[in-house]
């Protein structure tokens, strides 16, 4: 079994062994890697009719795109501000 995130890793059908199998599929990003299935969910999120992507996946930012960077900082800041709230009234 040859796997291959990208068609290039391939190499040129021709070469491969005859009881070669390839697992290639083109895009395969958009579900394979974290940043591809966050942006693929965010993406699509106005389509999953009331589906809440952040009750059945953690919470997730791209880190390569500038809104979802601001996106993590404020979301790390409300985050710690509720983690320290919680302490204090707890103790």
């Amino acid at each position: 079994l040859k796997y291959a995130l990208y068609l290039r890793d391939i190499g040129e059908p021709g070469e491969l062994d005859e009881r070669q199998v390839i697992n290639y599929f083109a895009r395969n990003s958009e579900i394979t890697s974290k940043a591809g299935l966050c942006n693929t969910l965010l993406s699509n999120s106005s389509s999953l009719d009331r589906v809440d992507i952040n009750s059945f996946y953690p919470r997730c930012y791209d880190m390569n795109n500038q809104v979802q960077v601001d996106a993590f900082i404020e979301d790390f800041k409300l985050t710690t501000a509720a983690c320290v709230v919680h302490r204090f009234a707890s103790g």
